[in-house]
């Protein structure tokens, strides 16, 4: 099916494809916004069920939903990647929602194309800016207590760490490893020999 070459609807779903970028949508409206608006750079699905085993059920489907080096789901719809994140909710969960199968759906077509939506859908304002926001800064303290150790000789002692296996602490530390180039050289000069050779393995 060819992709729509438009940047988003016209006319009054101009708004509303724009504050899609920044909102968590919920049920099936998500999986709307891939057919109809497929710039969209990433979506919260929220489900009524275990976030983990419909994640699995997904991967395992073959239906264009992949994982990239940092574990995170994501789905192919022609050239573009879509970073997908399930959330699950419910009346008895920690995001209280309605649940799944009170929601009666209504369909519309917009630009020649059905979408499904929730009568009563919920719109709430999404965590994910904030989250990147936060990432970044994490990730400034990290380079700065780094580069602290490295100007003393200082290497970092996993085992001062009690709460956290040694391993598990590794990989975290492999894992940054890998996806922060520039902080290469700073894990050299802090970590012991053994450490590193694991992490840059």
């Amino acid at each position: 099916m060819d992709q729509p070459q438009e940047q988003g609807p016209p006319g009054p779903f101009h708004a509303l494809y724009l504050a899609a970028k920044e909102t968590t949508t919920v049920f099936r409206y998500s999986r709307s916004l891939w057919l109809i608006w497929p710039t969209l750079e990433d979506v919260e699905v929220i489900i009524d069920a275990d976030p983990n085993g419909a994640r699995g059920l997904l991967l395992q489907a073959g239906s264009g939903f992949s994982l990239t080096m940092a574990n995170k789901l994501f789905f192919t719809t022609g050239t573009q990647r879509i970073i997908v994140e399930l959330l699950r909710a419910g009346s008895t969960c920690y995001l209280r929602f309605p649940d799944v199968m009170t929601i009666s759906l209504l369909t519309l077509t917009v630009s020649g194309r059905p979408m499904c939506v929730g009568k009563t859908p919920i719109i709430s304002k999404s965590a994910r800016p904030r989250r990147i926001e936060k990432a970044a800064t994490d990730m400034e303290d990290v380079e700065e207590l780094l580069n602290w150790l490295a100007r003393d000789g200082v290497k970092v002692n996993f085992e001062g760490y009690p709460k956290e296996a040694e391993n598990y602490l590794l990989s975290a530390v492999r894992k940054l490893y890998q996806m922060k180039a520039f902080i290469r050289p700073l894990l050299r000069a802090t970590l012991e020999e053994e450490h590193f050779r694991f992490v840059s393995n």
